[in-house]
């Protein structure tokens, strides 16, 4: 037998070695220095990483077969190169890490690198495992542990917790005991075929004891009209095994109708069965009857709005028309369902919708009722509405709508213009009567004059001119009245300037007099201010004729005020030389001092106070209540 040479041995072994090399479950990767690119694979390498040939690794770079960034953090590349001088220098290492297969998977790995000899050169051999499988398990078993652990501890706390509980419920057993069976609502008991196993001893309040519904069926309490609704909830209730929540009526010990909310479940035995029904009584016999009232109060409320011949709208925050009568319906031309839901513009006409929209914002935005009135085309004739605009809230405030009564006024506003053009043809009647009046004593005061200048005697020069001041006084008056849109009252500041002034003018005294007013803003009728000029030209006439006697200056202050409680108060003071003692000693003589008597006291029902200190003073009070401040 011919002895192996060396050359076949290594043959054989390299044969032998191959077929490892491909047999291999692992990848098995040759990389060589220095560009430690892979130079071999097996067929294990290709599944691994998903290549279509070996050729597909073969020139690669660790780092290329590898994302980025490694679990840690480090670039693949940097950490790749650490490794592999480590395993040049060591001899072997083994370590995870984090690979990519060609179609971008990700997947972990446990890597062992091995210096290995080929032919004299010094090479490395990386053998790479795929772990996911493993780390799955690893994680799978981690957690199942944790669990167990969390099971244990639970179980543990559980076990106390349900210790403590069944200490509380013995404790709290007879605290139930006694709210159970004081307590307003009543708590009852029914086996499945509704015959009742226990009920509170609240029944008392109705006049009745338990023991009146003990063995007794449920169907029993229940009104007639109610039953078949009842038990037909019941039946829907044990098919979805939901909680029943109803209500029924039934009746007192004395007949009278009691109203129950019925909130119960039924208890299911271990069999799926249904069994016990438990459940809780509440009597809502008063919410019942509010609630009837209201309903009524709405069909009452329904019924006047249906039946009013106002238009009635209701339009929410959106702008939409949320309700609308019938009568607003036909004078819009519509049907009732054209309108509801639709926008406040697609439904009123433009004139009246951009009008609507001020005040609405108003409303919404102050939550205060708005009002006006407007003109709108309806069925073809131009009529007048009245728009009352009342915000209708939340219980916290905020407006959700607007109440719209719009009322047809065509009639009153006719009414208006028709009494408007019969007052102004009176007015304008009063003024041609208060000309003509005014003519007339001019005329009388032209006579006057005439028969004055025909006589020769002083003093029936000087009684004409009293008269002729009297009639001027009257004549302002009618004056004021024609030049006045107010018929009834008269400005008095006004007057009484003019007034003074013309008795200045017609006395042509020689004594420049300056006059001084104090005088509120009031307004005096007619009849009272006839009175009072007569009443003032006779004070101001005395103060010109006599008062400056030989003075070539004097002052007359004149003042005219209101007084509280409706009080007025005349004051006219001159600086001349006062009037005679005489003359307040004893009854007024002159013609002057009784006219001022007359008029101060009889005619004005005033009291009158004559003073000398320095000058004269007539002070005049009186009282009018119908005088009112020009505004």
């Amino acid at each position: 037998m011919v002895p192996e040479t060396s050359p076949q041995v290594m043959h054989r072994d390299n044969k032998f070695y191959q077929m490892m090399f491909e047999l291999s479950r692992d990848a098995i990767l040759t990389i060589e220095p220095p560009s430690w690119c892979v130079t071999a694979c097996n067929i294990a390498s290709v599944k691994l990483f998903n290549a279509s040939c070996k050729e597909d690794l073969l020139t690669k770079e660790f780092p290329q077969i590898s994302p980025h960034y490694q679990p840690d953090g480090e670039l693949s590349l940097e950490k790749a190169r650490r490794i592999i001088e480590h395993a040049f220098q060591e001899g072997r290492i083994v370590f995870d890490w984090r690979c990519k297969r060609f179609t971008g998977q990700e997947f972990p790995a446990s890597i062992q690198i091995n210096r290995i000899e080929i032919n004299g050169e010094k090479v490395l051999q990386a053998t790479i495992r795929d772990v996911t499988e493993e780390q799955h398990l690893k994680e799978e078993q981690q957690a199942t542990q944790q669990q167990l652990v969390a099971t244990e501890e639970e179980l543990r706390v559980r076990y106390n917790e349900l210790k403590h509980v069944e200490n509380k419920l013995r404790a709290s057993e007879a605290k139930y005991r006694t709210l159970t069976e004081n307590t307003l609502d009543i708590i009852y008991s029914i086996d499945p075929q509704g015959i009742i196993t226990y009920i509170g001893p609240q029944v008392a309040r109705y006049g009745f004891m338990p023991e009146d519904f003990i063995s007794h069926n449920i169907r029993e309490i229940i009104l007639e009209e109610d039953l078949g609704r009842i038990l037909k909830e019941g039946k829907t209730t044990i098919l979805t095994g939901k909680p029943i929540r109803t209500a029924f009526r039934t009746r007192d010990r004395a007949g009278n109708i009691v109203w129950f909310e019925d909130n119960s479940s039924f208890l299911v035995d271990p069999t799926g069965k249904t069994g016990v029904r438990t459940g809780v009584l509440r009597d809502i016999t008063e919410q019942k009857e509010t609630e009837e009232r209201v309903r009524k109060s709405e069909e009452l409320y329904h019924s006047l709005a249906e039946t009013s011949q106002d238009l009635i709208y209701i339009i929410n925050a959106q702008d939409r028309i949320e309700y609308v009568n019938s009568y607003a319906a036909a004078a819009l031309g519509k049907t009732y369902e054209e309108i509801i839901n639709m926008d406040r513009g697609a439904v009123f006409p433009p004139e009246i919708s951009l009008g609507q929209q001020q005040y609405l914002n108003m409303v919404f935005a102050t939550g205060k009722p708005s009002r006006f009135e407007s003109q709108i085309l309806l069925l073809g004739v131009t009529r007048w509405l009245d728009h009352a605009l009342n915000p209708l809230k939340y219980p916290d405030g905020t407006v959700r709508a607007v109440l719209c009564i719009s009322r047809d006024i065509t009639d009153l506003k006719q009414t208006e213009d028709a009494l408007k053009a019969s007052l102004d043809a009176k007015n304008a009647l009063l003024r041609e009567i208060h000309h003509q009046v005014k003519n007339n004593l001019q005329v009388v005061i032209g006579l006057l004059l005439f028969q004055a200048s025909t006589v020769s005697s002083p003093e029936i020069a000087r009684i004409v001119l009293d008269t002729e001041t009297r009639i001027r006084s009257m004549v302002l008056i009618h004056e004021r009245l024609y030049k006045s849109e107010d018929f009834v009252n008269i400005s008095l500041d006004t007057y009484i300037k003019d007034l003074v002034n013309s008795l200045i003018c017609a006395y042509g005294t020689k004594t420049y007099i300056n006059v001084k007013y104090s005088v509120d803003k009031i307004q005096i009728d007619q009849s009272t201010l006839l009175h009072l000029g007569l009443l003032i030209t006779e004070v101001i006439s005395n103060c010109i004729r006599h008062a400056f006697t030989g003075r070539s200056i004097g002052t007359i202050s004149l003042a005219f005020h209101r007084k509280e409680n409706n009080g007025l108060i005349l004051s006219i003071h001159d600086d001349g030389i006062g009037i005679p003692e005489s003359c307040l000693n004893k009854k007024a003589s002159t013609v002057g001092l009784q006219l001022i008597s007359l008029l101060g006291q009889d005619q004005l029902d005033g009291k009158i106070l004559i003073e000398r200190e320095n000058g004269t003073t007539f002070t005049f009070t009186f009282d009018y209540t119908s005088q009112k401040e020009e505004k």
